[in-house]
């Protein structure tokens, strides 16, 4: 405890007394303290301890951390053991109560002797890798008063099990920890200090994953050598109590830059059995080394690095000062070295960023000088009709940096400070219209208003009943999709038919069926209404009539017409059947063009042009885009009977 007290002695006076540094609130420069770093364990925090306040709701925080020792006669004597480990971890604050982090972690570990003397212990240099944990937390946490922050934080953790990446779940292990934050600078604005304490269990059930190593053909010294080894690279551990405190002193140095020193001190009261094979094999070994001690302590010095912005870097190193014994679990390291790299991001879209002094002086932020007077609103979101007061609506300051605010289960929102004058207050939630409403305060004044949201009225589905029947009239078992903008729905078989329920509009009909050519339509569903549509299929033949050539549609007979008119005969038309179901499977034709080509001297280019039209009109009235097909007459040659040609169109086909 005396160096705890004398390392918090000497940050203070580090970075106290110096002219440069002006002592400032992080929480009230950020209007409540929504940044929030992570921690090493995974969820908001700094270093080794999480924090009780993970900052404004709807936060999602980005990290990943680095730490790592070289320590000589860290395992026995004459070796030098080489640790890195590292992790990822993304957390986020879903409401007001309720934080959430997932993190992934891995650790690498090598051992290297020094020296002739305990060669024939250690053997060789032997790497290791181990996926240390996949981690989940949720974080319950609530405000009490103005100044304590507590929080109460369940864990489970998957460990990796020896070199393979994979986890084990028979090794899963749990934990749960409450946390308090003290913030004395909303009590002593010249001296911000918070502090931070955390007490918690850890079921620590690590030890498992060593279960499948034996002794079994080797020699003591093998199996002590193999065992220590995996004990400090796997970071094996046993079930514990832990305590922790921890301090941090934000300190303005210059512009945007922000250093937030830090020091926490960790106890560890293991309450597991210890592992009786090391208990074994160094009693054997090294009858007088620590084999049962009870208790782990570690001393943190650190500081985290601010540039205004919602990102930070956090460095420092880790000191033990205590460790339990070989049989307790992994020692503690002399000394370790800590980095981490924090980003957050605001999921309202609000601005989490701190300005510089020159900015403040500036903007309607909550810091600003004793002179300039400082304005609050509260008030109550509400339903325009009904006048019911509106839980979890968004209350925006429009253009000035404030965080949103949600409403409480009345409605209600309160403020931080906001220089006086001309204002536009914005509400919005999902169901509601967003609404602004300008208001101008007045000195020291703390404005009531109240805010009332139009409700946002939606479309409501509409139904769509589909009949499908074969040319004789028989019931047709087909697969039908309806399609529009990029989404598809695929409509279900009910007793009556074919059915979907979509939003209203025009979509576009397909049916696909075994032995029967395709189609498509355009039908239109109504607001809550209910639309039926029957179709009939026609059969495919058995030899197609129609091909797709690179050119043009190749017909196997020419289209007909009755005599003397613009009427298309029955077999011309189960040929442009034909027409559709290609087209309908050849999307990337994106133009047909209907050439009637004839000697124009000796015919009637009016019946003519009829005809082509007729061509066209039928392949829009069974399902083609009318973009897709173009009809005209071609000037053919002298005393030739007139044919249609269906070509592809060479500006718009590939």
């Amino acid at each position: 405890m005396r160096l705890l007290w004398s390392g918090l002695v000497l940050l203070l006076t580090l970075f106290g007394v110096g002219r440069g540094a002006a002592w400032a609130d992080v929480s009230q420069t950020n209007e409540g303290g929504c940044f929030r770093g992570l921690s090493a364990d995974g969820s908001s925090g700094s270093f080794d301890l999480p924090s009780a306040n993970p900052g404004c709701a709807f936060r999602l925080r980005t990290g990943a951390y680095l730490a790592g020792f070289v320590e000589h006669g860290y395992l026995l004597a004459g070796d030098r053991f080489r640790s890195l480990g590292g992790g990822v971890s993304v957390a986020a604050t879903l409401g007001q109560h309720v934080e959430v982090a997932l993190q992934l972690a891995a650790q690498l570990g090598r051992v290297e002797p020094m020296s002739s003397s305990g060669l024939e212990v250690l053997g060789p240099s032997a790497s290791l890798l181990t996926i240390s944990q996949l981690k989940f937390q949720l974080k319950l946490h609530s405000a009490w008063g103005r100044l304590v922050h507590v929080a109460l934080m369940p864990t489970v953790r998957l460990p990796g099990e020896g070199q393979d990446f994979a986890p084990a779940p028979l090794n899963i292990d749990a934990a749960i920890d409450a946390l308090l934050d003290l913030k004395l600078g909303r009590v002593l604005p010249q001296f911000p200090l918070t502090l931070s304490a955390q007490f918690g269990y850890v079921h620590d059930r690590s030890l498992r994953a060593l279960d499948a190593q034996d002794c079994m053909g080797g020699t003591v010294a093998d199996c002590l050598r193999a065992r220590l080894q995996s004990t400090a690279a796997y970071s094996v551990g046993l079930p514990r109590l832990r305590l922790a405190v921890g301090a941090q002193l934000p300190l303005h140095v210059w512009r945007t830059l922000w250093i937030v020193p830090t020091v926490i001190y960790r106890i560890e009261a293991i309450v597991g059995d210890p592992d009786p094979v090391l208990l074994a094999l160094l009693g054997m070994q090294s009858p007088m080394a620590s084999l049962q001690g009870r208790f782990q302590q570690w001393l943190t010095l650190g500081g985290r690095v601010w540039f205004g912005l919602p990102l930070s870097l956090d460095f420092g190193v880790k000191v033990g000062l205590q460790s339990a014994g070989y049989a307790m679990g992994a020692k503690v390291p002399r000394v370790m070295g800590y980095g981490a790299l924090t980003w957050e991001i605001d999921l309202l879209g609000g601005v989490s960023r701190v300005s510089s002094t020159e900015e403040v002086s500036k903007g309607p932020l909550a810091v600003a000088s004793k002179e300039t007077p400082l304005c609050r609103v509260t008030g109550t979101i509400r339903d325009a009709l009904g006048g019911q007061p509106l839980a979890d609506a968004v209350v925006r300051f429009v253009g000035l940096r404030h965080n949103a605010i949600l409403t409480d289960d009345k409605g209600y929102f309160a403020s931080g400070d906001l220089l006086c004058g001309a204002i536009h207050i914005e509400a919005s939630r999902g169901d509601h219209q967003t609404t602004r409403l300008p208001v101008v305060l007045s000195s020291g004044e703390r404005a009531a208003v109240e805010i009332r949201l139009p409700k946002l009225m939606r479309a409501q589905a509409g139904r769509l009943w589909l009949a499908l029947r074969s040319e004789d009239g028989s019931k047709v078992l087909a697969r039908a999709t309806l399609a529009r903008d990029g989404q598809v729905v695929n409509l279900l078989t009910e007793e009556g038919g074919l059915f979907a329920r979509v939003a209203a509009g025009a979509w576009l009909l397909r049916i696909d069926a075994a032995g029967y050519l395709s189609r498509e339509q355009t039908v239109v569903v109504s607001d809550g209404g209910e639309q039926r549509v029957q179709l009939h299929l026609v059969r495919r033949g058995l030899q197609p009539k129609v091909q797709l050539g690179s050119s043009e549609v190749v017909l196997s007979q020419p289209l007909t017409f009755v005599p003397a008119g613009a009427s298309l005969t029955v077999d011309s038309e189960r040929v442009l059947d034909e027409v559709v179901d290609l087209l309908i499977h050849h999307p990337e034709v994106a133009v047909l063009r209907i050439e009637h080509v004839a000697d124009l001297q000796s015919m009637d280019s009016v019946l003519l042009e009829q005809q082509a039209i007729a061509v066209r009109d039928y392949l829009v009235q069974h399902g083609i885009a009318p973009e897709r097909v173009v009809a005209l007459v071609v000037e053919g040659p002298r005393r030739t009977p007139a044919k249609i040609l269906l070509k592809l169109s060479a500006e718009r086909f590939p």
